[in-house]
Order: structure tokens, then sequence, then C-alpha cells
């Protein structure tokens, strides 16, 4: 089940249908879901509430994009939403900022900059990230943005003041993606570790700032996934159900291989959006 699918079977099927971006019927690969006409056939009734409230019209996302990256992403965000008048324009709009970002950084690591590149290249995997948000058919244009967040985050992570790389974890038959980020200045031992689960609208690449991280600034280790449903776990067929996420949404099996590494003796999460009331219920079932 895809998560345009799920957010309709869950009493939300008013305002889910609303929240549906793309401009493409969304079907579920795994049970051949329902589209959801009105979604297209009035689409301008959304883009009058988009033009009427900007690209935050349903959620905060241009402040939580763009907290991660630093006050230099201010301009950014403020040049986006102002060309953002109706839902078309999410995805070009922070395409082309993320281009934009990704030619600076490459320019400044040719020039030997490498400060200034492992800034640009991560701004540039966030606005990547956020211009796959409307795009919900793992169709071409997805793919491609999917594969440039991965490709700017990739670089970022070779240049970043501490260890980051990239790890899959084993889920039933599949796995999630992840990213695990070691504290600045780690040099072995062992270290607690916080498990980062996005919501439905966010994504991994965002859940550790590019500077003064909350958790790695306290000496934490931060494992970051994309659950199932989430972002990239929907491309590699990890869709999201709801015994999946009364499960935990793979909390678990990164609970697991967390527990494996020698740097990590413990674990505990951190969560947005809606994974936090199963998160929380699931983690008070764990023993201690």
């Amino acid at each position: 089940m895809d998560r345009r699918r799920f957010i309709r079977s869950v009493s939300l099927a008013g305002a889910g249908a609303a929240l549906a971006g793309s401009q493409h019927l969304a079907w579920a690969d795994a049970d051949v879901a329902a589209t959801t006409k009105r979604f297209s056939a009035q689409r301008w009734a959304l883009d009058n509430v988009v033009r009427a409230n900007g690209i935050d019209w349903d959620q905060p996302r241009s402040i939580y994009l763009s907290a991660p990256c630093g006050v230099e992403a201010n301009a950014d965000f403020a040049a986006i939403r102002a060309r953002v008048q109706k839902m078309a324009d999410i995805g070009p709009a922070f395409e082309s900022t993320a281009q934009r970002r990704e030619a600076k950084a490459r320019a400044a690591e040719a020039e030997g900059n490498l400060i200034t590149a492992r800034d640009n290249w991560y701004m540039a995997a966030i606005h990547y990230g956020a211009a796959e948000w409307p795009y919900d058919d793992s169709g071409k244009r997805h793919i491609a943005l999917h594969e440039k967040k991965r490709e700017c985050f990739s670089n970022y992570a070779r240049l970043a003041d501490h260890k980051v790389e990239p790890v899959s974890i084993p889920f039933k038959d599949k796995s999630i993606p992840a990213w695990f980020h070691l504290p600045p200045g780690y040099s072995g031992g062992k270290v607690p570790v916080v498990i980062a689960i996005p919501g439905m609208d966010s994504f991994k690449e965002a859940n550790v700032a590019l500077a003064n991280d909350r958790w790695m600034q306290r000496g934490i280790a931060v494992l970051s996934i994309d659950g199932p449903g989430q972002y990239e776990s929907p491309l590699l067929g990890v869709y999201v159900s709801m015994p999946v996420l009364q499960s935990g949404m793979g909390y678990s099996a990164g609970t697991k291989l967390m527990r494996r590494r020698s740097e990590c003796p413990a674990a505990g999460s951190a969560r947005s959006s809606g994974q936090s009331s199963p998160q929380t219920r699931r983690e008070l079932r764990q023993p201690r």
C-alpha cells in the first residue's frame, strides 16, 4: 500500500485526498489502489488554497526543511515561497533551487573550498528531496529527483565533519534505507543512538542538521531511516499498512541492527508527525 492510499484509509478521506499531491494519478504497486479523481479534476480548488496560503498551506514544510540547512538557506526558501502559486509549482521550484546549490557545490569543490562545497551539497540534497514530494507515482521524474538527492547527500557525507555512512536495514524480505551518523570527534567506544523516523511527508536526509545538530552535539549517534511508505522505501517496494504502522514503522528492525554494532549499546527514537503515537506505544512494550 502506498502512503497516499494509507492516508485515505484511516479516517482522513477528505483531508487525505487534499494532501495527496501529484499531477499524476497515484496507483499502489502492491494492490492497485483506486485513484482519486477529484484530486485531478478539481485541482483548481487546491490551487486556490495554495495561492491564498502559500507553500505551507497544509503544514509548515518550508520551516522544517529550512531549519536543518541553517541561515544560509533562508533566501532559498523565501524565493520558493514567492514562486509557488499553485500545486504544480512546488516540484519545479525546489528542483531549480537544488540545481543551483548543486552547481555551487561542484564549483566550490573544484576550487578546493571544501566547507562551501559540503554545505551546498547538503542543501542541494534537501531541496531535491523536497522536490520529490508532489510525485508519488514512482515515475521517471520522481526517480530522477531521488537519485539526485542520494548523489548530493553522498557527496555531503564525504565532506561532513563527522562519519556518515549509508545503511540498509533488513525488513521482512526487503530492506529499509538509512543514514548512520556518528557524532563529531568520535574515536571509538560505545555511544547511545537515536533512531530518527520522519513523518510521511519528510525524509531521512533532513533528520540530522548541517550544523549544531541537537543529538550529535550531545555525543549521540543517529540512525536516520525512511520507514515503510516513506520517500525511498516505496521505491524499494516497502509500503506502509496499519499493521506495519502499529508494529513501529521499522523501529524494531533499526534497534536490532544498532544493538549488533559495537558502537551502540542502547537505542531510543525521535519521530515526527504521524509516527509519534504508534512509536511511543511500541517503545513502552520494549524490555528495559
